[in-house]
């Protein structure tokens, strides 16, 4: 599922934007959205991972556990908003473009590794 969001991600970065959402995206809360956003952040890095991206691999892999962590909090966010995969899909491509356009990826790694800690995983 993770390659699944990247490809679209890619493909957005080149596209123009659109000036209107097809639909309006859910009021995700505080939790879920942090956990959206860590999901975002798991998925950049476990790709970066993949492809043996120096800065990705300093951190700990994502190949088990963060993509855990993606499908639970995926799952959860279509259950709780009736949504389908391509709609998670895409709410999570637009956290990953927020990071990489803003740079955001080192700073917030250190809060999702908490995250991921906590639940269990």
């Amino acid at each position: 599922m993770i390659t699944q969001i990247l490809a679209p991600l890619l493909m957005m970065q080149a596209a123009p934007a659109e000036t209107a959402p097809a639909q309006p995206a859910p009021q995700l809360n505080a939790q879920q959205r942090a956990s959206l956003r860590c999901s975002a952040a798991f998925a950049l890095v476990s790709y970066g991972q993949d492809q043996g991206n120096a800065d990705a691999l300093k951190w700990p892999t994502m190949q088990t556990r963060g993509r855990e962590y993606f499908v639970r909090t995926s799952a959860q966010i279509m259950d709780e908003y009736e949504l389908n995969r391509d709609q998670v899909g895409e709410l999570v491509a637009q956290e990953a473009l927020s990071l990489i356009n803003k740079n955001e990826l080192e700073a917030i790694m250190p809060a999702c590794l908490t995250m991921l800690e906590t639940s269990g995983l």
